[in-house]
């Protein structure tokens, strides 16, 4: 059992934290609750029926985790101007236009509801497809089509509102 632990956690653990993080925004924050999240996972792995992939029970858990730790501490969550956005490029006038445009990103994207915000992560960041956002957001598959084009039409309508004029999506 802890040796198949230690697989799941090495195979998902950059994909929990990852995902918490666009949430969050938060390192910290992030970790802290990765770990809830894969201690939770280890004490029900067990209970693990197969119906989903291990990725989209374990992202399930990562976002009820996430949820849970909001409502409990009325979380306000790391204002964007302190978020450091990673950006190795060499041209001081693009890193400067990137950061600008990366903070736009942030603050659009914590400008959306939850829903809208977790399902834009997880289809363009995280990569999941239609069916597995379903199972992690105990959504239908039409209900997942129509709420991310809902939350893509949101974040472009606050991000033009924030002074972006790219075609981010």
């Amino acid at each position: 059992m802890k040796e198949e632990f230690e697989i799941v956690y090495e195979n998902y653990k950059n994909t929990v934290y990852t995902y918490l993080y666009h949430l969050t925004y938060d390192h910290f924050l992030a970790e802290d609750i990765s770990q809830d999240v894969f201690l939770k996972v280890y004490s029900g792995i067990k209970h693990f029926k197969g119906e989903s992939s291990l990725k989209t029970w374990i992202l399930k858990i990562a976002r009820n985790t996430y949820i849970n730790y909001v409502r409990k501490n009325n979380s306000d969550l790391l204002p964007v101007e302190e978020v450091t956005i990673m950006d190795y490029t060499q041209d001081p006038e693009q890193h400067a236009i990137n950061r600008d445009k990366g903070r736009l990103i942030i603050e659009a994207l914590r400008g959306l509801p939850e829903n809208y915000r977790t399902i834009i992560i997880l289809r363009d960041q995280e990569g999941l497809s239609y069916d597995e956002i379903a199972k992690v957001m105990d959504f239908t598959l039409s209900n997942v089509k129509i709420t991310l084009f809902r939350a893509r039409q949101k974040f472009k309508q606050i991000y033009s509102e924030l002074g972006g004029s790219d075609n981010v999506m």
